[in-house]
């Protein structure tokens, strides 16, 4: 139990400093948007000093100030999301696998066609990802539940999208979460990084490949890539903010920013086609409120203005319905999410399983024993 006695005076020179920071952090936000402001449609980073440390510049792909109102949403449109979850591997508990769980949601709009709401599980362990990804190691870590997870996230939107496309009837496949893929560098492992990349990599040309358009939804995004392009354009230290910050004072509710090419190392890995750009929408909700998310899609999808319109307009129109985050996201999360009892009763399950096969009980640890034990 904390004592609160202890942290009380720490906690009041939390506050001093925190006052501290706020005001400096107005004093560089009002520099940011005087710099955005100034800055010509066309910037070319070869014109100004190197930044002092290696950072993320983003690239306008059009003008730097644009700002653009939505149009309205088709009135008949598919929208179609995916999330997942997992039970990661237990260290506490032998033999070693995972569960993998993608949700499957489709609404169509304008149409009396009911809405697809499923969840899909998947049991795996070494010997599979061995035979998929080349695997080798020799316990089963969380980083790569994770992108495993990830390639069957987007994998299934892909044939969700697929099979319930209607012909001339506007599609937009919704992810959550970045598609850039700077995490498999947690790894550790060159070899599993190219792996798991090539199977991303091989479902977004499949998503160019059928036409429909992908789009990447990030709530509360803490990236800094414009930041650093405006500090470095201004030659001003921007260190106390990020990107949401400045957008949240230059759009209005419902608008969104210029188009912005990453410059994350990670796409060097990635096709010509497949380089992500990404734009600041200001999302409104019914409390007066609003918050900037980061929409992020492929270069071939942001080739295509009446795409970039589209994903705009259904993505305001989806977080109105879910009360400032789109809809289909929210509800393929929940569709998603594997909870505790659940996790229980898989293992319960693998249990039966293990002693039906004459292989005996789960092997527990005597610590995870402990913890099982009701306590008195």
């Amino acid at each position: 139990m904390i004592d609160f006695n202890q942290i009380q005076a720490q906690l009041s020179a939390f506050g001093l400093y925190q006052s501290e920071v706020l005001l400096r952090k107005n004093q560089q936000l009002g520099e940011a948007i005087r710099i955005w402001r100034a800055c010509p449609d066309t910037v070319s980073l070869e014109d100004f000093p190197e930044p002092k440390k290696k950072e993320l510049i983003a690239r306008p792909i059009s003008p730097l100030a644009e700002v653009v109102s939505p149009v309205p949403r088709p009135a008949v449109v598919t929208v179609v999301a995916t999330d997942g979850s997992q039970v990661f591997p237990d260290h506490h508990i032998e033999p070693a696998c995972y569960l993998v769980q993608i949700s499957h949601i489709a609404f169509q709009y304008g149409t009396s066609e009911r809405a697809l709401m499923r969840a899909h599980a998947e049991l795996r362990y070494r010997n599979q990802d061995a035979k998929e990804f080349g695997y080798s190691e020799d316990n089963i870590r969380a980083d790569w539940v994770s992108a495993v997870r990830d390639v069957r996230e987007l994998a299934a939107l892909l044939q969700l999208s697929a099979g319930v496309q209607v012909s001339e009837r506007p599609i937009v496949a919704l992810s959550d979460g970045t598609l850039i893929r700077w995490m498999l560098s947690e790894l550790k492992n060159e070899a599993l990084q190219q792996a798991v990349l090539k199977h991303y990599r091989a479902v977004l040309d499949q998503f160019k490949e059928a036409a429909i358009p992908l789009a990447s939804y990030i709530s509360q995004p803490n990236t800094t890539e414009v930041r650093n392009l405006l500090a470095r354009v201004g030659g001003v230290s921007l260190e106390t903010l990020n990107d949401r910050h400045i957008f949240a004072e230059v759009l209005q509710a419902g608008e969104r920013s210029a188009l912005f090419a990453s410059s994350s190392h990670v796409l060097k890995e990635y096709g010509p086609a497949q380089q992500i750009v990404f734009f600041y929408l200001q999302v409104p909700n019914r409390g007066g409120h609003s918050e900037v998310a980061r929409v992020e899609l492929p270069m071939w999808v942001a080739q295509h203005p009446a795409w970039v319109s589209l994903i705009h307009s259904v993505i305001l129109d989806q977080a109105e319905k879910g009360n400032g985050y789109p809809i289909a996201l929210s509800e393929a999360h929940e569709k998603a999410v594997i909870r505790q009892h659940e996790r229980d009763i898989f293992y319960r399950l693998l249990d039966k399983q293990l002693l039906e096969t004459g292989l005996g009980h789960l092997v527990i640890s005597r610590k995870q024993a402990a913890k099982n034990r009701p306590v008195v």
